[in-house]
């Protein structure tokens, strides 16, 4: 089990020299609510979330993000969308990404939360957490959002570091267990438990680092080097024709090799046949020949 806390601009300039060694890990409020049309995204980030961000994941912290949501307000898809904007903006390191549902509404929450996760889902390809205290987990059926794969983070202020709650999910990933701690020189601050190591939180994090693509060798290549070492370790190999045998341009050979799909072995077994009194050039006109069957018996 992992400790952690979530912090806002509520929390003020945090000393992150000072917290980040207290904790496991640390959620940060992202943004809220979203803008109108015409209004700059910039209005609705934390005051502190960039600052927070950059010296938590400076610190190689584990991290999570969260947007707390004005359902009375507005569309799920609308702020869904503008979470999207913000996580291409902001995350540069696998981050945990959680709607924060908290505000009194008259629409239904777990058909608005469904439909943010489903917006940010085809926005991003990626299945939020969900947060949500125990009440309002009691009062309805989450059932479609557990079906979707959208984590639990609770809110129960028990202030006990367990996570045993019965909740519509088969189990909490995380835990606020106390609203008023003090750690890493911030009090009160909310207090965390992660249900689980720190690579399974890795498997719940949103991630849009860029994955560089495997190198793809050219065959040609592959067998250059292959040739190469052969001929490197081949103790057969007559002395008198050892010099000239590291003259020859092993690419020219192999650009004949890789065409007819001749062994290495094979080629090996008759580079040790090529006559001392063969020159480099000579070597090579041997050695093609052989490929092209000219030379072969």
């Amino acid at each position: 089990m992992l400790k952690g806390v979530d912090v806002s601009k509520w929390q003020g300039v945090i000393n992150w020299d000072a917290l980040a060694p207290a904790v496991d890990f640390a959620f940060m409020r992202m943004s809220v609510g979203c803008p109108d049309p015409g209004q700059s995204d910039d209005l609705y980030v934390d005051a502190q979330f960039v600052r927070n961000y950059n010296e938590a994941t400076a610190r190689n912290e584990l991290v999570g993000v969260y947007h707390y949501c004005y359902p009375q307000y507005n569309e799920p898809e609308n702020e869904a969308r503008f979470v999207a904007r913000s996580a291409r903006r902001f995350l540069n390191k696998p981050t945990v990404i959680a709607l924060d549902y908290e505000e009194s509404s008259s629409k239904n929450p777990v058909d608005w939360a469904n439909r943010f996760f489903d917006t940010l889902n085809a926005e991003l390809g990626y299945r939020a957490m969900l947060y949500i205290n125990k009440s309002l987990n009691d009062q309805y059926d989450w059932s479609p959002v557990v079906a979707d794969n959208n984590g639990l983070w609770l809110a129960r202020w028990d202030y006990k570091e367990t996570i045993t709650e019965n909740t519509d999910w088969p189990f909490v990933a995380v835990k606020q267990y106390s609203n008023k701690e003090n750690i890493g020189g911030i009090s009160p601050v909310d207090a965390d438990l992660f249900n689980g190591t720190a690579e399974q939180f890795l498997k719940y994090c949103f991630d849009q680092t860029p994955v560089t693509p495997p190198v793809v060798e050219d065959p040609k290549d592959v067998r250059i080097s292959q040739l190469e070492a052969a001929l490197t370790t081949c103790e057969n190999r007559p002395p008198e024709i050892k010099e000239v045998i590291k003259e020859v341009p092993v690419e020219k050979i192999v650009e004949k090799e890789v065409k007819v799909e001749v062994p290495v072995e094979k080629i090996v077994d008759k580079i040790v046949e090529v006559p001392a009194k063969y020159t480099a050039s000579g070597a090579i006109s041997f050695l093609i020949g052989y490929l092209f069957g000219k030379n072969k018996k």
